[in-house]
C-alpha cells in the first residue's frame, strides 16, 4: 500500500465529517443553541427558582444532532451545597452538607449534616441517626423524586422518559408530531471540593491539552453529586456519585477540528458496532477514552492527514483498558468506569471486536454505512458534497431559529391536532414575517410545495396527510 494512502483517506474523512455538520465551529454553535432551547422547554426552574437545569451528554455538547440522540438534562438545586469544610459554604444556603470520603468507593462521597434538618429530615438515612450522624440518603432521595409516572424507567441516578411527554406536561397539550426521543433526567446537588480538583490539576502532563488556562478555569468550577451509590458498596444507600458535567462540556468545547472529529467517529463506532454486542459500553466511556487519548498526544500529531491514525490509536488505548479491566474516569482517575457496569465476559467480547477493528486498519471505516457514503460523495463529487453541507446548515439554522420563537407553543398546539391543523397552523405564518419567511425557506429546502396541496381541494385531507408525513420524515432525516 502506498504510504500516502492513509493520509489521503484521513483527509477525505475529515472533509466528509465537515460536510455532515461536524466541524468544531458547528458543534460549538449547536451546543449553545440546543442547550438554550432544551433548557427553555425541558428545564423549567422549580421550587421557587431554587433549581437550574443543564443539558448534558453528547446532545448538550453539540456532538449529536437534534434528532439523533437522547437528551440528558441535569437539574441542580441552588439552595443546597456540599463542601469539604463548612467554612467553604459562602451564601444563604438552606442546607449545607459536609463531604465524607472514608469508607466510600473512588468517585463517591457521603453527605453529612451537622444537625437535624426539619423539612428535609425524611430524606436522611434512619440507620445512622441513632449515632447522632445524619447522612442524606441517595436511595430515599430517588424514591421521593420519582414516584409519580409508572412509565418512567429508573437507570442509576437517571429517570428515562419520553422528552415529548415532558414538554406535553409543560404546555398541557399533545405534541405527537415530533420524533420520540428519550430524555434522561438527573437531579443533582452542587459539590465543591478542592481535594478532588487539586489532584486533577496537579497531575503530571507531557503535552499541550488541555491548555493550562482551561485547567485553571476548571479548577474554579463546581462539580455535582447525583443520587446513586456504588453497585458493590455496603453503604450505597448513602453514597452519592461525583460528577463534573460542566467541566467536561468545557473540555469538549476546547477541542479543535481534528480532536472533535476523533470524538465523533468513536461515537459512531460505539453506537453502531460496539454497543450492539455490549450494551453496557456507554458513550460516557467513549468520552473519557477520548480525553485520555488527547491528553497523551502532542498537538503536532493532530492534523487532518493523521485523523485515521488517531482513531486507531484510540482503539489501541481501549484495548489496553479492556485488558486491564480498568477505564479510569478522566476527572477522577481512581474511579474505574468499567466497575459495576461491565463484567469480565463483556470485556472479553468487546476486546475481540476492538482487535478486529485494529486488524482491519483504516478500512474498518468503510464498513460504517453513513461514513462510507459520505466519504464517497466527498471524494467523487466535492461540489455536490459542499452543497449538501450548506443545505444541512441552512435547515439546522432555521429549525433552531423557529424553536427559539415565542410563537412556537401556539403553533405547536395547532400542529399537534393532525394534518389539517398542521396546514391551518402554517398557512397564516406564510406572510412577510421573519417566522413566515423561515418556514417558507424550510419547506423549500425540504423539497415541499404547499401550493400543490391547496390546489387539490377535492382531496385536501389526503394531501395534507401526505404533506404532514413528508415534512417530519424529511426533517428528521436531515437532523439525525
Amino acid at each position: 500500500m502506498d504510504e500516502s494512502t492513509p493520509r489521503r483517506f484521513s483527509r477525505v474523512l475529515y472533509d466528509a465529517l465537515n460536510q455532515q455538520g461536524y466541524s468544531a465551529a458547528r458543534i460549538k454553535y449547536r451546543s449553545k443553541a440546543v442547550s438554550r432551547y432544551y433548557t427553555q422547554y425541558f428545564g423549567k426552574p422549580s421550587d421557587n427558582g431554587h433549581a437550574k437545569s443543564i443539558v448534558a451528554g453528547s446532545f448538550g455538547e453539540g456532538i449529536s444532532k437534534m434528532y439523533s440522540s437522547d437528551v440528558d438534562v441535569m437539574t441542580s438545586r441552588c439552595d443546597i451545597i456540599c463542601v469539604d469544610e463548612r467554612s467553604h459554604a459562602n451564601g444563604p444556603y438552606s442546607l449545607v452538607l459536609q463531604n465524607e470520603y472514608t469508607h466510600t468507593f473512588p468517585g463517591y462521597v457521603r453527605l453529612r449534616a451537622d444537625r437535624p434538618v426539619r423539612d428535609q429530615s425524611c430524606l436522611f438515612s434512619q440507620r445512622c441517626i441513632h449515632t447522632g450522624t445524619h447522612y442524606l440518603s441517595s436511595l430515599i432521595t430517588m424514591q421521593a423524586l420519582y414516584q409519580d409516572d409508572p412509565s418512567d424507567v429508573i437507570n442509576g441516578p437517571a429517570c428515562t422518559s419520553n422528552s415529548i411527554h415532558t414538554v406535553e406536561q409543560t404546555f398541557g397539550f399533545k405534541m405527537n408530531f415530533l420524533p420520540k426521543i428519550d430524555m434522561d433526567s438527573v437531579h443533582a446537588l452542587p459539590f465543591v471540593s478542592r481535594n478532588v480538583l487539586e489532584k486533577w490539576i496537579g497531575r503530571e502532563r507531557h503535552h499541550e491539552w488541555p491548555p493550562r488556562a482551561l485547567q485553571r478555569t476548571i479548577f474554579t468550577m463546581i462539580g455535582y453529586v447525583v443520587p446513586v451509590g456504588h453497585k458493590f458498596s455496603h453503604n450505597k444507600d448513602i453514597e452519592w456519585r461525583i460528577s463534573y458535567t460542566t467541566a467536561e462540556k468545557k473540555l469538549v468545547r476546547s477541542m479543535n477540528d481534528v480532536q472533535v472529529k476523533l470524538y465523533v467517529v468513536l461515537k459512531f463506532v460505539q453506537k453502531d458496532r460496539l454497543k450492539p454486542i455490549c450494551q453496557n459500553f456507554t458513550s460516557y466511556m467513549v468520552k473519557n477514552l477520548v480525553f485520555w487519548v488527547l491528553e497523551e498526544t502532542p498537538m503536532r500529531d493532530l492534523t487532518p492527514e493523521t485523523l485515521v491514525d488517531m482513531i486507531l490509536t484510540a482503539f489501541r488505548h481501549l484495548k489496553q483498558f479492556l485488558e486491564n479491566k480498568f477505564l479510569p474516569c478522566y476527572m477522577i482517575p481512581e474511579r474505574n468506569l468499567f466497575d459495576g457496569r461491565m463484567n469480565e465476559r463483556e470485556c472479553v467480547v468487546l476486546l475481540g471486536e476492538v482487535d478486529k477493528i485494529i486488524d482491519e486498519g483504516y478500512g474498518f471505516l468503510l464498513k460504517h454505512h453513513r461514513l462510507s457514503l459520505s466519504m464517497q460523495l466527498t471524494f467523487s463529487y466535492p461540489e455536490i458534497a459542499r452543497g449538501y453541507e450548506q443545505w444541512l446548515v441552512e435547515i439546522e439554522d432555521i429549525v433552531i431559529m423557529i424553536l427559539g420563537n415565542e410563537a412556537i407553543p401556539d403553533l405547536a398546539e395547532k400542529l399537534s391536532n393532525g394534518p389539517m391543523f398542521f396546514l391551518e397552523g402554517i398557512l397564516p405564518l406564510l406572510v412577510n414575517t421573519d417566522m413566515g419567511l423561515a418556514i417558507a425557506k424550510l419547506l423549500q429546502l425540504l423539497g415541499l410545495d404547499i401550493d400543490s396541496i391547496l390546489e387539490n381541494a377535492a382531496n385536501i385531507e389526503q394531501s395534507a396527510l401526505e404533506f404532514h408525513s413528508l415534512f417530519f420524515n424529511r426533517l428528521t432525516d436531515a437532523l439525525s
